[in-house]
């Protein structure tokens, strides 16, 4: 298909939303990312949180000296997010850089990159959250070890959502939960799930959010082919890691949940942590994950 005819394609394909959700910026975007249009020579002007907050020298140094001889499937989950975590951590480094000592922060969902934050901000307090070990959740006392997490707590976000007075000690409430690439991998109600989540913030808490941008290029290109970009359900036995991504969300609804939950949008942009260059010079709305910093709509 030619780069011309997969534009009007797209055009015919969502005649729907095209108006709403494909702009002439995003069309603009399409050409740009397909090759069809000179990139743009000034690229786009980075929000506040992209720009350099923690030395990204440092973090390539410290990366490599933790993951570099890592192999096979752990090797590959590492290269992949290895920019996400950056832009975790660098978001961090801006936030924190006032009130660092005895700061609560608590990751929902835990990766192996949870080691690091104890290492970029020693005067943290760090506890963890994620699935329960018999369902393939992290290790406990591979957070309290390698992470120096003060607690761990095992929770099935499928049957149950935390709650300040949950748990053992109870888990009390935070200046930052951290909720990364998680919502879109649960069968939940998205408002309830925030309303949770927005009740574990202390008085100036904040959420940090991120989730896959279900219109990026990758979907609006699939769409121009009227091709579905939600994967089916794995076969039995193949998510028992529980990858795969059951709804992925747009900006917009996004909001709206929040809004819904209590909450408010502080500030959010796209991020091109998953993108080769091309997507990263185009419209910032074809990019694909999205980023949220949320307070309490009666908190901060």
């Amino acid at each position: 298909m030619t780069r011309l005819r997969l534009l009007d394609s797209l055009n015919r394909a969502v005649p729907g939303w095209a108006k709403r959700m494909a702009p002439a910026s995003v069309k603009k975007g399409v050409r740009t990312a397909l090759g069809g249009d000179e990139p743009p020579s000034v690229a786009p002007e980075p929000h506040f949180l992209e720009r350099e907050h923690l030395p990204r020298t440092d973090y390539e140094t410290v990366w490599q000296a933790r993951y570099a001889t890592s192999e096979g499937e752990r090797r590959q989950y590492l290269e992949a997010h290895r920019e996400r975590y950056f832009e975790l951590l660098n978001t961090l480094a801006w936030y924190l850089r006032d009130r660092e000592p005895g700061t609560r922060v608590l990751e929902v969902g835990v990766s192996e990159y949870v080691a690091l934050y104890k290492h970029y901000f020693p005067g943290i307090r760090l506890f963890t959250l994620d699935r329960p070990l018999e369902h393939h959740g992290v290790d406990p006392d591979w957070c309290r070890q390698a992470a120096r997490a003060e607690a761990h707590y095992a929770l099935d976000l499928n049957a149950q959502f935390p709650s300040p007075d949950w748990g053992e000690p109870p888990l009390g409430r935070f200046d930052f939960v951290i909720f990364t690439e998680v919502i879109e991998h649960l069968v939940v109600n998205p408002v309830e799930l925030l309303e949770s989540l927005l009740a574990l913030l202390a008085p100036q808490g904040l959420l940090y959010l991120t989730t896959p941008n279900f219109f990026r290029f990758e979907s609006l290109e699939k769409f121009s082919r009227r091709e579905n970009p939600q994967a089916v359900y794995p076969r039995r036995g193949q998510n028992w890691d529980a990858h795969h991504h059951f709804r992925e969300y747009c900006l917009s609804e996004l909001q709206q949940f929040v809004a819904e939950a209590g909450g408010r949008i502080l500030t959010h942009y796209y991020s091109a942590c998953w993108d080769g260059p091309a997507i990263r010079a185009a419209d910032p709305s074809l990019r694909s994950n999205i980023v949220l910093v949320i307070a309490s709509a009666a908190g901060a």
